[in-house]
């Protein structure tokens, strides 16, 4: 009896790992497609290039953590709210406040 409230316990805990670490994968993927986007617009903009970018991050309800222009390129770090699960999962294992997952993308204009 007492095993199988054990086994109960571990296969639970590994489906929270599990469904966990799908969510942060999904979170950061969008962040990710998220930053390319806006460091493209922000690279093709004539005019304020962070501003561009900021537009777009915000139109997808995430945060411009970082933005910079380097020389043609544009570069820029955006920050997504991890999902609440992950936030559970780390206060169970004891671990470090997980809040946000961040991404970088740099674009540039194609030379020639």
């Amino acid at each position: 009896m007492l095993w199988s409230t054990v086994l109960i316990a571990v296969i639970a805990f590994a489906t929270l790992v599990a469904v966990s670490l799908g969510s942060l994968a999904v979170t950061r993927q969008r962040a990710a497609a998220v930053a390319d986007i806006a460091a493209v617009a922000g690279a093709q903009s004539s005019g304020d290039r962070c501003a561009s970018a900021a537009v777009v991050v915000s139109g997808n309800d995430l945060r411009l953590a970082a933005c910079r222009v380097e020389g043609d390129d544009v570069v820029v770090r955006v920050a997504a709210p991890a999902p609440a699960i992950v936030g559970r999962l780390l206060a169970l294992v004891g671990g470090g406040a997980g809040d946000q997952v961040q991404v970088s993308a740099r674009a540039g204009l194609p030379a020639g």
